[in-house]
């Protein structure tokens, strides 16, 4: 009877056991979001219910909204509604999606209903409606005096093939206690820690969930050693913290943005292009940049020297624009023409090879190409013993982007060695093989680069910058270009991004050197060294900002249509003149162009590029008719 008592005992206990192991409760976070504001938002005891009506009990997220009580429908699987607010509602194209823990990854929760998942302990759950989320990171949670920290905020989107992607929440805000912060072009914000008090931080940004909030807790900074000396005494020696200034990208960004002018430029064309391309280092500002396209479009180049096409082409090529062929300008032809078999422009120069070699490595030309080898070999020939071009950092930093892309590890890595075998069991070539001339070629470079670098390294100041704002803006540029990092280059504990960040002004610009004229060369200056600035620091290199273009025919413009066609009417009058018995020919030259429907871009596409498609029509319209003519000519004979 007793054994029967502790068996029957056991029985129970386990029954017990299992029952309340299977269906115990799930504690989360459960937080119901619309672009309306919050429906509910707070930790939850989830009891395990059927959800997928198959009699098996589980905890759920469904389970979670059934227990709150929100009136809620689901379609099978998938949630209908909640709270009455429906799955595209008046065709609003807004649906109900659901989170768990932010994750994205296809293969894990986010490709299961909300009636799918098992739901554990501190899981953080998210519907939401019409809204995206927000994330927050920081690189530091428990900082020590002194230390700089990095706040990143992020927001959840859709790549080109619609999978989920977190991206910098560009345009958004920090709050850190009681202060709020604009983001960078990255979506960070980068946080000096000088006393140990707590810091509650969270993100926000205009049609986007607040992130949650966090708690940052800095330590104090250590004591050092003692430093003992031989008449047995001590004392601690210990450097005060300073306060480390940080740049303010979105700051300077609103002040170039403020000097736009109504017709799209920034005054002069030198500050227009430097300008452009410093907006197109960032992903914001659509409207601003449709103003440039619009100003380019409508705007013919008041400058005619070489420099002055090349940095055109720079900034339209940046924005998206043909340089081809905008506003009936062929800004690589006035370039490649300035070619005289050897160099680009004056031969006393080296500014204008410089530039040559970066607009047209982005136009389709490469370095198979006798006008680019000779551009580069040329350059080359110009660099001073001391690794500089002209003694200058500016050109130095400029020749560095040119021909950094032509060594040998970015020969290989576009296939232009033609070499099958993977890159460690490649046969050595001889020196007179296509491979061979390849890597001399790209040692010489090689070579010069690193004497470039020594000369920037040399000429570092001890504030960490490089003798001035555009210097060492345009120094940046080449560090980027060398594959290292500004950050890294130290003189005296400063590099140069630290620089930049003490010569930023109060408005956001850039500050100005004294004596300048407060009404006209002092703002001039200030955009001009402010979108220099900004372009070095989107981590960009001017090749990286600037888009590629494909090589192109010789393209006939609207004057030289015009000069063409004097031209051929002074030979057909001679040539009628000479011999009477020749047949007059009719020659249809086009006086518009026509584009057919099919060209019409949608105009959710960048405008840029709808300019270009329907220049590119025009190309092959006026190809074609000037083909026409010369056929119907040497028909005469």
């Amino acid at each position: 009877m007793k054994n029967k008592i502790i068996i029957t005992s056991l029985i129970s206990f386990t029954i017990f056991y299992f029952f309340n192991t299977a269906y115990a409760n799930t504690t989360i976070n459960l937080n119901i979001e619309t672009d309306a504001g919050s429906i509910y938002n707070q930790s939850i005891d989830v009891v395990p219910c059927d959800s997928e009506g198959d009699g098996v009990m589980k905890a759920t997220p469904y389970c979670a909204l059934v227990q709150t009580n929100i009136p809620n429908d689901y379609s099978g699987l998938w949630v209908n509604s909640i709270n009455n607010i429906l799955n595209n509602d008046n065709n609003n194209g807004a649906y109900w999606m659901w989170l768990v823990n932010f994750n994205i990854d296809p293969t894990g929760p986010y490709s299961l209903s909300s009636k799918q998942y098992t739901l554990e302990n501190n899981d953080s759950i998210l519907f939401y409606y019409n809204t995206n989320p927000l994330d927050i990171s920081v690189d530091n949670f428990n900082p020590t005096v002194g230390d700089n920290i990095t706040i990143t905020i992020t927001e959840l989107g859709l790549d080109p093939s619609w999978n989920p992607i977190w991206n910098p929440a560009i345009g958004g805000k920090v709050i850190i206690g009681a202060n709020t912060y604009d983001l960078d072009v990255n979506g960070t914000y980068s946080l000096l820690i000088s006393d140990t008090t707590q810091l509650e931080t969270k993100g926000q940004k205009d049609g986007f969930i607040d992130t949650s909030s966090i708690t940052i807790i800095p330590s104090p900074a250590p004591t050092p050693e003692p430093v003992r000396h031989s008449s047995g005494g001590s004392y601690i020696s210990t450097q005060p913290i300073v306060s480390k200034t940080v740049f303010d990208t979105r700051k300077a960004l609103n002040f170039l943005i403020s000097q736009q002018k109504e017709n799209g430029s920034f005054g002069e064309e030198l500050y227009t292009d430097w300008s452009t391309i410093a907006l197109m280092s960032t992903d914001t500002y659509q409207n601003n940049k449709i103003k440039l396209i619009k100003y380019y479009s409508s705007n013919q180049p008041i400058g005619d020297s070489l420099t002055d096409y090349e940095r055109r082409a720079i900034a339209l090529m940046s924005l998206g624009l043909n340089p081809y062929n905008t506003n009936g300008e062929n800004y690589i032809k006035k370039i490649a023409d300035s070619y005289d078999g050897q160099q680009f422009g004056d031969l006393e120069k080296d500014n204008d090879d410089i530039f040559a070699l970066i607009v047209l490595q982005n136009a389709g030309y490469t370095e198979n190409e006798k006008i680019i080898t000779d551009s580069i070999n040329h350059i080359l020939t110009k660099q001073k013993e001391n690794g500089s071009w002209d003694e200058s950092i500016d050109m130095t930093g400029a020749a560095i982007q040119a021909i950094a892309i032509f060594t040998e590890e970015n020969f290989l890595l576009r296939g232009v060695s033609q070499v099958d075998e993977p890159r460690g069991s490649a046969p050595l070539a001889s020196g007179d093989s296509d491979l061979g001339k390849e890597r001399f070629f790209s040692v010489k470079i090689q070579d010069a680069l690193l004497k470039a670098k020594e000369f920037l390294k040399q000429n570092q100041k001890e504030d960490g910058g490089f003798g001035n704002v555009s210097s060492t803006s345009w120094a940046i540029s080449g560090i980027f270009a060398l594959s290292e990092k500004p950050e890294e280059w130290k003189k005296n504990k400063k590099n140069p991004l630290d620089y930049l960040a003490e010569n930023q002004d109060t408005d956001g610009g850039m500050k100005n050197p004294p004596g300048l004229d407060e009404a006209g060369e002092y703002l001039q200056n200030k955009i001009w060294e402010t979108a220099y600035t900004l372009t070095a620091l989107s981590g960009k290199t001017w090749n990286q900002i600037m888009q590629k273009f494909e090589k192109k025919e010789e393209i006939i413009t609207k004057t030289e249509k015009e000069e063409l066609e004097k031209k051929i009417e002074k030979i057909l009058a001679l040539l009628e003149n000479k011999n009477k018995t020749t047949k007059i020919i009719k020659v249809d030259i086009p006086t518009e162009i026509k584009i057919e429907d099919k060209n019409i871009i949608d105009p959710k596409i960048n405008t840029a590029n709808v300019i270009n498609s329907l220049e590119n029509n025009n190309d092959r319209n006026k190809n074609n008719w000037f083909k026409n003519i010369l056929q119907k000519i040497f028909t005469i004979f």
